[in-house]
């Protein structure tokens, strides 16, 4: 059996390109890519399984001129989301750094570092330290002074 699994969906449940969820739990982790379409049986599906991750493409997303994703949802839910590309036809360059300051723009209610920790998702905070010729910060307190958080801007 695969370490993961990479699913291409709009939609998880019922009818065509969707995924019963009850096949979601025999996965040992999952990487849902799109799922431009959730219902809020699917959003709670989600975040009720740790194993499952949402890959949101925003640009591309908003280049099909889908509805409001609903990345912010999953996330406030305890549900893990993370930032993709999607292919040059609907995607201008596929740096994942345009799409997290796509977002930033986009949805200036939410905070630059929830959608920094959307690109680096198994990054922890730590206490700023020095490593050789690395400086580490806590995103949480060093938000200001953080040189990658001033990439986002």
């Amino acid at each position: 059996m695969p370490e993961a699994y990479l699913i291409h969906c709009n939609y998880l449940t019922d009818g065509s390109n969707r995924l019963p969820a009850w096949q979601l739990d025999d996965m040992p982790e999952a990487y849902l890519i799109h799922c431009n379409y959730l219902t809020d049986g699917e959003v709670a599906a989600i975040a009720e399984r740790p194993h499952l991750t949402i890959v949101y493409c925003p640009r591309t997303h908003a280049y099909f001129e889908h509805p409001p994703h609903r990345w912010q949802e999953i996330i406030a839910r305890g549900g893990k989301v993370v930032l993709g590309t999607d292919g040059r036809s609907s995607n201008p360059d596929l740096s994942i750094l345009a799409e997290a300051k796509f977002l930033v723009r986009k949805h200036a209610e939410s905070s630059p570092l929830e959608i920094l920790q959307m690109i680096l998702p198994n990054s922890k905070p730590q206490q700023q330290r020095r490593l050789g010729q690395f400086q580490f910060y806590d995103l949480q307190t060093d938000a200001v002074s953080c040189p990658i958080q001033r990439l986002l801007q």
